[in-house]
């Protein structure tokens, strides 16, 4: 009988010049259609002096709304801005996709009695969590507190944070509703990259303009420069069209 290849080990060296064993490869995910390897992320992840130790995961019930979490030990020191400190050093070395969307420091990651990496046990956790209690552990959500009313006299923003809302209540409906007309950092809510791929078909057959996922990552972009982006799309058309007339 032939024998089943084993995984690899991942393991790092300490300033001390000790190894801390990571784990094993983690096994694979398909993303937007494209393949990542958890391993591959948590690796990238605890190459950073922010992390001890790192273990991504997705939650139970996301079904095809793939959403990367990542649990990461760390020091205290490193905790209030972890989220965007994380995006920031994994932009250089991992492709906006294989980042994960939410960065939970704890002080130390289970392990089942076997000494091995308590995944499961991660995955409850993590369901227990409220898309409120996760908001401000995304990225740019340490600065978020009490997001500004949209004003009356901009209707598209007010619309275009109905749609989010719309996307978000799949999850959570009340916390959802909180956005709506809000004017909050795109960023900061919790949006997957398949619900801003949606979002963008809903940009698109609303106001007849096609936006790129990628201009809808740009840090710190609110609803209100989202309704910016779509209305100057829009005139942009219009004139090409008078002027062809």
């Amino acid at each position: 009988m032939k024998e089943r290849p084993r995984k690899p080990d991942l393991a790092k060296f300490t300033a001390d010049g000790d190894i801390i064993f990571l784990g094993r490869q983690s096994g694979f995910v398909k993303i937007r259609g494209l393949r990542v390897d958890l391993g591959e992320v948590e690796h990238a992840i605890n190459s950073t002096a922010s992390a001890r130790r790192s273990a991504v995961v997705l939650p139970e019930a996301g079904g095809n709304d793939v959403e990367l979490v990542a649990f990461i030990e760390t020091t205290d020191r490193y905790k209030s801005q972890l989220t965007d400190e994380m995006h920031s050093l994994l932009s250089e070395i991992l492709p906006s996709y294989m980042i994960p969307s939410v960065f939970i420091p704890v002080d130390k990651l289970p392990l089942t009695t076997s000494r091995k990496l308590d995944r499961q046990r991660l995955r409850s956790d993590l369901s227990q969590m409220s898309q409120k209690s996760l908001q401000p552990i995304r990225r740019g959500g340490a600065a978020a507190t009490e997001f500004p009313v949209i004003p009356v006299t901009k209707p598209a923003a007010i619309e275009i944070s109905c749609m989010v809302a719309e996307l978000l209540a799949i999850r959570d409906e009340v916390y959802a509703n909180s956005f709506r007309g809000k004017d909050f950092p795109l960023e900061t809510v919790g949006l997957s990259s398949i619900q801003l791929a949606s979002l963008t078909t809903l940009l698109r057959k609303r106001y007849d303009k096609k936006i790129k996922i990628g201009e809808l990552q740009r840090q710190a972009l609110t609803l209100c420069d989202v309704a910016d982006l779509v209305l100057k799309r829009k005139k942009e058309h219009i004139d090409e069209v008078k002027h062809e007339i």
